[in-house]
């Protein structure tokens, strides 16, 4: 990850007042801090969403050299209550998110920005809905356009390579839920040096979380997960992180040009989204 994106935090006024804002997006990383197993730092999510961010911009860059990428600071926040009764997981209620959202992206309207992509790395139902709903109200506050990219990548419906290497190695990719193969397979790529203990030595781990909410369980802890993590952390490699990350960062940026086109863009699933209404509340 070599190009030189240009840092919000770097610039003066004076060069984002001059920014060409049709031609302009921002990427602004968040995630958690959350326990991830034994075996993964708490920072793993906000450190997948801060390198598909960097490697997005690069990736846009490549496809088309007329969009300028601005990397927003990293928001180390977000709703992850189901992991909340490990030491290390801070997590926000849905509304204090959603307001945080709302006023971040507001200042960002407010200093001329047009396309705004939210590069998340974390799926906890109420995290996803207090972002779609900021989403909702600052768009229709300032007419702005704003995504936010994991859940459209993952509720798609869309084939990943990640999920197809997985499958070929035997392992039910649905069943990896956290801190799993793919997540310790991209902390295997990008950050060895963080990894605690040996995976290969974790034995695999499977629940039906859905089943566990229905049985009035909150937390993964109350489900079974007494480490942390559930999945085949033994089955990580380097070879699926890279493809997890550079996946993310390919879908990320066809997104982006979508956006600024304006063309259409993946949507997530139906069924998530009337889940997410109907079923989560912030």
């Amino acid at each position: 990850m070599s190009y030189h994106v240009k840092r919000l935090t770097e610039m003066s006024w004076v060069e984002v007042e001059a920014l060409d804002k049709e031609r302009s997006f921002v990427l602004a990383p968040l995630s958690p801090i959350e326990e991830h197993g034994p075996h993964l730092p708490l920072g793993t999510d906000i450190f997948g969403a801060e390198d598909i961010a960097q490697l997005t911009a690069e990736v846009v860059h490549k496809k088309d050299s007329t969009l300028q990428a601005i990397l927003a600071p990293s928001i180390p926040l977000g709703c992850s209550s189901i992991t909340a009764d490990f030491p290390g997981t801070i997590s926000l209620r849905g509304e204090t998110l959603y307001n945080l959202l709302v006023d971040f992206c507001s200042g960002l309207a407010e200093s001329g920005f047009q396309y705004i992509a939210i590069v998340n790395h974390h799926l906890d139902p109420v995290h996803l809905k207090a972002i779609l709903e900021a989403i909702e109200t600052v768009e229709n506050r300032f007419g702005v356009k704003i995504i936010e990219t994991a859940g459209r990548i993952v509720y798609s419906g869309k084939v990943m390579r990640e999920v197809t290497h997985g499958e070929k190695l035997g392992v039910p990719m649905k069943t990896e839920i956290h801190a799993d193969m793919r997540e310790t397979s991209y902390i295997k790529y990008r950050y060895p040096h963080l990894i605690k203990h040996n995976p290969e030595e974790l034995p695999a781990v499977r629940i039906d979380v859905k089943e566990g909410l229905k049985n009035g369980h909150t937390t993964f802890r109350e489900m079974g997960a007494s480490q942390g993590y559930i999945g085949t952390p033994a089955l990580a490699s380097e070879g699926l992180g890279k493809i997890h990350l550079e996946e993310q960062a390919e879908n990320t940026a066809d997104m982006i040009i979508q956006l600024v086109g304006g063309h259409p863009l993946p949507e997530m699933s139906p069924g998530i989204l009337n889940y997410l209404k109907h079923k989560i509340k912030l």
